[in-house]
């Protein structure tokens, strides 16, 4: 974007009925200097656009626009440096997206430890890590290899070839209610499966959100629903550790002092399922206390149901048997008072790899619902028990035509392996 400061800093001082050279006198500039700025020769370096900014009497909002507009690390340092006096809350919207979240994105999406990365590269770790930090830019040369070897396709591509994310150009949306239609697109696409460039599209969007919410309150809810959209996509993406640092952050920035809402249990889950299974060292019963912490504000039926089945399945992971099975029963007591189908639906399912988990394929199979499961990783989870439970039942035919079934939606939607690992080696 540094092609744009100096347009930026014109209109600004235009607006304002300065000359050029009364700006460059007030700033301590000279004129030649600020002209090659303005026709675009020459980047302001951050002190004397500090004092041009100074001298212009620009707002916080502003000087915010003017450091997106300079692609280099030492203008991102400051533009997350800028406290707005809008809200004491700047604190909890964490860093601003950038292509090096984005570059992170994507080595986390191949699979590659920073060490993997960086011996495919003959480069020290640290060097990608400064990367994804933002905190220095790789030469040209460089990118295109790594992007080579990340599989970036090209909008990723064009999208790293900068410090800031794209926001769409001059027509992307910019009011708070198009914003929210933006994100509930990517909402739907990835219930469906879709995945195409929604790295790039949720990270691009936290970034708009994240200009408006340090300026106000009113962005701060739908910068916290975007942020566990994200966290859930990632998290049927089989990228556990991005899922839970991203729930993390969206419960961080959920207001302390309010009563919980139905969107935040999204996070809660996310987070739960990271402590389980998304660590070094899993934290079963670190889970089941977070859970029931959580509990009690679940006021809810169908949001009820879901918690208490992830308790039931964490319990069975601490090995307390008994416990999962009473809360995996409550969790279906309390999604029938929701009358909410697919809330039963789902609950019949969870109850079902309880019950099979526990020896009781014969009960899992009554519980286990049929037909499409209209969102795509539901649909896979449904088949995928059903092979489980066929095939404890002795039901070999079965079980393998739905594996073949599991099979074919991991194929189609480019879906993690895990989902059908187990029975490579039964059939």
């Amino acid at each position: 974007m540094s092609e744009d400061i100096g347009a930026f800093i014109r209109a600004l001082r235009v607006s304002k009925q300065m000359s050029l050279r009364s700006l460059a006198k007030s700033a301590g500039i000279s004129p030649g200097t600020l002209s090659h700025w303005e026709s675009g020769q020459v980047v302001p370096r951050i002190p004397e656009l500090d004092a041009a900014l100074t001298a212009l009497g620009a707002s916080p909002c502003l000087r915010q626009e003017a450091y997106a507009r300079i692609n280099a690390p030492r203008a991102l340092a400051r533009l997350r440096q800028e406290k707005a006096p809008a809200t004491d809350t700047a604190e909890s919207l964490a860093a601003l997206p950038t292509a090096g979240d984005l570059l992170r994105a994507l080595r986390h999406r191949r699979g590659f430890s920073l060490e993997q990365a960086a011996a495919l590269l003959k480069l020290q770790p640290s060097t990608i890590s400064r990367w994804e930090r933002s905190q220095t830019l790789s030469s040209a040369d460089t990118l295109e290899a790594y992007c080579t070897l990340l599989g970036a396709c090209p909008a990723e591509r064009q999208a790293l070839a900068g410090l800031f994310l794209p926001h769409g150009g001059a027509d992307a949306p910019s009011s708070l209610d198009a914003l929210e239609q933006t994100l509930e697109r990517l909402r739907r696409e990835a219930m469906r499966g879709e995945s195409a460039l929604l790295d790039l599209r949720f990270l691009s969007l936290e970034a708009q959100l994240w200009h408006q919410a340090a300026q106000n309150r009113l962005a701060q809810p739908l910068l916290l629903k975007t942020y566990i959209w994200h966290a859930q996509w990632l998290l049927w993406q089989e990228r556990i550790g991005e899922a839970g640092r991203l729930a993390q952050r969206a419960l961080d920035l959920a207001p302390q002092e309010a009563r919980p809402e139905r969107g935040w249990f999204r996070a809660v889950h996310v987070y739960a399922t990271y402590l389980v299974t998304g660590r070094k060292r899993p934290q079963p019963a670190r889970g089941v206390q977070f859970v029931q912490d959580w509990l009690a504000e679940a006021r809810w039926p169908d949001t009820e149901a879901w918690m208490r089945h992830n308790l039931a399945t964490y319990l069975l992971r601490a090995g307390q048997i008994e416990a999962a099975r009473r809360s995996a029963e409550q969790g279906h007591r309390a999604a029938l008072r929701s009358e909410n189908r697919t809330a039963i639906r789902n609950s019949s399912c969870d109850s079902a790899v309880i019950l099979l988990q526990t020896g009781r394929p014969e009960a899992a199979r009554a519980l286990l619902p049929t037909g499409e499961q209209p969102n795509v990783y539901h649909r896979v989870y449904e088949v995928q028990t059903w092979t489980e439970t066929l095939f404890a039942l002795g039901d070999h035919s079965g079980a393998y035509a739905a594996f073949l079934r599991t099979r074919e939606i991991v194929q189609t939607y480019g879906l993690a392996s895990r989902y059908i690992a187990p029975f490579t080696d039964r059939f």
